[in-house]
Protein backbone atom coordinates (compact mmCIF):
# COMPACT_ATOMS: atom_id res chain seq x y z
CA UNK A 1 0.00 0.00 0.00
CA UNK A 2 1.24 3.48 -0.76
CA UNK A 3 -0.20 6.93 -0.14
CA UNK A 4 -1.09 9.44 -2.82
CA UNK A 5 -2.00 12.90 -1.51
CA UNK A 6 -2.48 11.34 1.93
CA UNK A 7 -5.02 8.75 0.70
CA UNK A 8 -4.07 5.05 0.83
CA UNK A 9 -3.71 3.32 -2.52
CA UNK A 10 -3.16 -0.40 -3.14
CA UNK A 11 -0.22 -1.21 -5.34
CA UNK A 12 0.44 -4.52 -7.03
CA UNK A 13 3.49 -6.45 -5.86
CA UNK A 14 5.15 -9.44 -7.43
CA UNK A 15 4.70 -12.64 -5.35
CA UNK A 16 7.40 -12.86 -2.73
CA UNK A 17 8.74 -9.40 -3.56
CA UNK A 18 8.05 -7.78 -0.24
CA UNK A 19 8.99 -8.95 3.22
CA UNK A 20 6.77 -9.99 6.07
CA UNK A 21 7.60 -7.00 8.23
CA UNK A 22 3.91 -6.12 8.42
CA UNK A 23 3.48 -8.76 11.11
CA UNK A 24 6.80 -8.06 12.84
CA UNK A 25 8.23 -11.56 13.39
CA UNK A 26 10.64 -10.30 16.05
CA UNK A 27 7.67 -9.04 18.12
CA UNK A 28 5.91 -12.39 17.68
CA UNK A 29 9.05 -14.18 18.92
CA UNK A 30 9.11 -11.93 22.00
CA UNK A 31 5.40 -12.57 22.63
CA UNK A 32 5.92 -16.31 22.17
CA UNK A 33 8.68 -16.23 24.78
CA UNK A 34 6.36 -14.42 27.20
CA UNK A 35 3.39 -16.72 26.61
CA UNK A 36 5.13 -20.12 26.58
CA UNK A 37 7.21 -21.54 29.44
CA UNK A 38 10.88 -22.21 28.65
CA UNK A 39 10.94 -25.81 27.44
CA UNK A 40 11.64 -28.08 24.50
CA UNK A 41 8.15 -27.18 23.28
CA UNK A 42 9.02 -23.47 23.19
CA UNK A 43 12.12 -24.28 21.14
CA UNK A 44 9.96 -26.24 18.70
CA UNK A 45 7.40 -23.43 18.51
CA UNK A 46 10.06 -20.81 17.81
CA UNK A 47 11.23 -23.04 14.96
CA UNK A 48 7.66 -23.32 13.64
CA UNK A 49 7.32 -19.54 13.73
CA UNK A 50 10.58 -19.15 11.82
CA UNK A 51 9.44 -21.73 9.26
CA UNK A 52 6.13 -19.92 8.79
CA UNK A 53 8.02 -16.68 8.15
CA UNK A 54 10.30 -18.42 5.64
CA UNK A 55 7.33 -20.02 3.87
CA UNK A 56 5.48 -16.70 3.68
CA UNK A 57 8.52 -14.81 2.41
CA UNK A 58 9.05 -17.38 -0.34
CA UNK A 59 5.49 -17.69 -1.59
CA UNK A 60 4.67 -21.03 0.08
CA UNK A 61 1.31 -19.80 1.34
CA UNK A 62 -0.36 -23.12 2.16
CA UNK A 63 2.74 -24.26 4.05
CA UNK A 64 2.84 -20.98 6.00
CA UNK A 65 -0.80 -21.38 7.05
CA UNK A 66 -0.25 -24.99 8.11
CA UNK A 67 2.75 -23.89 10.20
CA UNK A 68 0.73 -21.09 11.84
CA UNK A 69 -2.06 -23.51 12.76
CA UNK A 70 0.52 -25.86 14.22
CA UNK A 71 2.05 -22.95 16.11
CA UNK A 72 -1.29 -22.05 17.74
CA UNK A 73 -1.89 -25.69 18.61
CA UNK A 74 1.50 -25.90 20.33
CA UNK A 75 0.98 -22.62 22.17
CA UNK A 76 -2.33 -23.92 23.53
CA UNK A 77 -0.78 -27.28 24.47
CA UNK A 78 1.70 -25.35 26.60
CA UNK A 79 -1.18 -23.47 28.26
CA UNK A 80 -2.96 -26.73 29.14
CA UNK A 81 0.15 -28.04 30.87
CA UNK A 82 1.26 -24.87 32.66
CA UNK A 83 -1.99 -23.24 33.79
CA UNK A 84 -4.63 -24.28 36.28
CA UNK A 85 -7.57 -25.87 34.50
CA UNK A 86 -10.92 -25.01 36.09
CA UNK A 87 -13.05 -26.32 33.21
CA UNK A 88 -11.86 -29.81 32.19
CA UNK A 89 -11.15 -30.64 28.56
CA UNK A 90 -13.71 -32.46 26.42
CA UNK A 91 -11.20 -35.13 25.50
CA UNK A 92 -7.87 -36.65 26.58
CA UNK A 93 -5.16 -33.97 26.56
CA UNK A 94 -2.79 -36.38 24.78
CA UNK A 95 -5.19 -36.67 21.84
CA UNK A 96 -6.86 -33.26 21.85
CA UNK A 97 -7.23 -31.39 18.57
CA UNK A 98 -7.13 -27.70 17.76
CA UNK A 99 -10.91 -27.20 18.05
CA UNK A 100 -10.97 -28.67 21.55
CA UNK A 101 -7.81 -26.78 22.56
CA UNK A 102 -9.44 -23.51 21.49
CA UNK A 103 -12.61 -24.38 23.42
CA UNK A 104 -10.58 -25.33 26.50
CA UNK A 105 -8.64 -22.06 26.37
CA UNK A 106 -11.85 -20.08 25.94
CA UNK A 107 -13.75 -21.97 28.66
CA UNK A 108 -10.89 -21.43 31.12
CA UNK A 109 -10.67 -17.72 30.30
CA UNK A 110 -7.19 -17.85 28.79
CA UNK A 111 -8.29 -16.45 25.42
CA UNK A 112 -11.33 -14.41 24.51
CA UNK A 113 -14.40 -15.52 22.63
CA UNK A 114 -13.58 -12.90 19.99
CA UNK A 115 -10.45 -14.88 19.12
CA UNK A 116 -12.00 -18.34 19.15
CA UNK A 117 -15.00 -17.55 17.01
CA UNK A 118 -14.25 -16.46 13.46
CA UNK A 119 -10.49 -15.82 13.33
CA UNK A 120 -9.35 -19.15 14.74
CA UNK A 121 -12.08 -21.04 12.91
CA UNK A 122 -10.86 -19.61 9.61
CA UNK A 123 -7.24 -20.44 10.38
CA UNK A 124 -8.22 -23.94 11.44
CA UNK A 125 -10.09 -24.46 8.16
CA UNK A 126 -7.08 -23.34 6.15
CA UNK A 127 -4.72 -25.40 8.29
CA UNK A 128 -6.70 -28.47 7.21
CA UNK A 129 -5.28 -27.88 3.72
CA UNK A 130 -2.50 -30.17 4.88
CA UNK A 131 -4.97 -32.76 3.52
CA UNK A 132 -5.15 -32.47 -0.31
CA UNK A 133 -8.79 -33.52 -0.33
CA UNK A 134 -9.64 -30.58 1.91
CA UNK A 135 -8.13 -28.24 -0.66
CA UNK A 136 -10.04 -29.97 -3.46
CA UNK A 137 -13.30 -29.35 -1.57
CA UNK A 138 -12.50 -25.72 -0.82
CA UNK A 139 -14.33 -23.32 -3.13
CA UNK A 140 -12.48 -20.51 -4.81
CA UNK A 141 -8.82 -19.95 -5.49
CA UNK A 142 -6.11 -21.47 -3.29
CA UNK A 143 -4.73 -19.44 -0.40
CA UNK A 144 -2.40 -16.64 -1.38
CA UNK A 145 -0.30 -14.05 0.41
CA UNK A 146 -3.43 -12.15 1.44
CA UNK A 147 -4.79 -15.28 3.10
CA UNK A 148 -1.56 -15.70 5.06
CA UNK A 149 -1.67 -12.03 6.07
CA UNK A 150 -5.10 -12.70 7.61
CA UNK A 151 -3.62 -15.47 9.76
CA UNK A 152 -0.82 -13.49 11.45
CA UNK A 153 -3.23 -11.37 13.55
CA UNK A 154 -4.86 -14.59 14.80
CA UNK A 155 -1.50 -15.79 16.15
CA UNK A 156 -0.88 -12.36 17.66
CA UNK A 157 -4.35 -12.32 19.30
CA UNK A 158 -3.87 -15.77 20.86
CA UNK A 159 -0.46 -14.76 22.21
CA UNK A 160 -1.73 -11.41 23.51
CA UNK A 161 -4.67 -13.04 25.29
CA UNK A 162 -2.46 -15.71 26.86
CA UNK A 163 0.03 -13.10 28.04
CA UNK A 164 -2.68 -10.87 29.51
CA UNK A 165 -4.38 -13.74 31.34
CA UNK A 166 -1.36 -15.52 32.74
CA UNK A 167 -0.99 -15.51 36.45
CA UNK A 168 1.65 -13.21 37.78
CA UNK A 169 4.53 -15.16 39.31
CA UNK A 170 4.32 -15.00 43.06
CA UNK A 171 6.98 -15.50 45.65
CA UNK A 172 5.99 -18.72 47.38
CA UNK A 173 5.85 -18.55 51.14
CA UNK A 174 7.00 -21.04 53.71
CA UNK A 175 4.66 -22.46 56.37
CA UNK A 176 5.85 -19.64 58.69
CA UNK A 177 4.61 -17.07 56.17
CA UNK A 178 8.11 -15.88 55.29
CA UNK A 179 9.02 -15.64 51.60
CA UNK A 180 10.74 -18.74 50.30
CA UNK A 181 13.95 -18.71 48.29
CA UNK A 182 13.15 -17.20 44.88
CA UNK A 183 15.04 -19.86 42.92
CA UNK A 184 12.61 -22.66 43.80
CA UNK A 185 10.07 -21.93 41.07
CA UNK A 186 10.75 -21.29 37.39
CA UNK A 187 10.05 -17.81 36.12
CA UNK A 188 8.75 -17.03 32.66
CA UNK A 189 11.40 -15.94 30.21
Amino acid sequence: MSRVSGAPRLVECAPGSDTTTSFAPELLREALDKAVWPSDLRTILRSRLDEAVTCCENGSHVAAIIMLGSLIEGILIDATTTRPVSVPPRSDLNRIGLDDLLALARDNGWIGNDVTRYPCAALRQYRNLVHPRAQMRMPGPPPDRGTVELCWPVVRAVLNDLISTREKPTTPSTPSGQPAHRGRHPQRG
